[in-house]
């Protein structure tokens, strides 16, 4: 992964892992690529507990959303699930007065 907004996307990584207490990846797709969904101004990393990605077992999924990273330098943060994550990005984009 080559975008500048990867290494913040890793370091929200680790503290998930910590938060949940296990391993966690960035979800990748059947072409080994880790799945990104570039909005322009934020960079969304799909992500969950390694468990689950490679099991499937929905009782080991992390209800987490897609890590968001700003290209600003704002700093990562992580989406909830009661949204989309374009809903979600639209709220933030307002709270900041954009």
């Amino acid at each position: 992964m080559n975008d500048a907004t990867f290494p913040e996307a890793e370091r929200m990584l680790k503290k998930l892992e910590v938060e949940i207490a296990r391993p966690a990846a960035f979800w990748t797709g059947d072409d080994g690529r880790i799945r990104v969904t570039d909005l322009g101004d934020v960079v969304l990393y799909a992500w969950n507990s390694v468990e689950y990605l490679e099991t499937k077992d929905v009782f080991l999924q992390q209800l987490y959303g897609p890590i968001a990273v700003p290209r600003d330098g704002s700093g990562a943060f992580v989406l909830g699930t009661a949204l989309k994550p374009e809903e979600f990005i639209a709220e933030w984009r307002k709270s900041r007065g954009a």
